[in-house]
């Protein structure tokens, strides 16, 4: 992946990633290489390896394209791991990315879903 004014797209991603973090129950967020290697992060927690993050996000959303093929159930959109303290969601944002949600617990997709979606136009624009 070839950010083209390499700083300036750093800059507008991460504004991204704060206005989607702004959102009601949006604990942290993260752009990724389809590689898994980070683009941007704004998890805001310390004790998270982010390159961590980026790698298992782009292994699940792989294996999740791989499940889809194989059942053949067309493009995967995104992939959700619900968990006791909150949901994981990725989803693919261009031809090279990946944006992932971390959600406090109780956090409905629908009330984050216009959030998200605003969030990964903008981003693919980037990319």
């Amino acid at each position: 992946l070839v950010l083209g004014d390499k700083m300036g797209t750093q800059k507008n991603i991460e504004e991204q990633l704060d206005n989607l973090n702004n959102t009601d129950g949006v604990r942290g967020s993260l752009v990724v290489r389809q590689d898994g290697l980070l683009i941007a992060s704004k998890l805001n927690n310390d004790d998270i390896n982010e390159d961590q993050v980026g790698a298992m996000t782009a292994s699940t959303l792989g294996s999740g394209e791989t499940a889809s093929d194989s059942l053949q159930l067309g493009d995967v959109k995104g992939i959700t791991v619900e968990t006791q303290d909150g949901k994981i969601i990725s989803m693919s944002v261009g031809s090279e990315g990946i944006l992932t949600i971390l959600t406090s617990a109780g956090t409905s997709i629908a009330d984050i879903n216009d959030s998200i979606r605003e969030a990964g136009v903008a981003i693919a624009d980037e990319l």
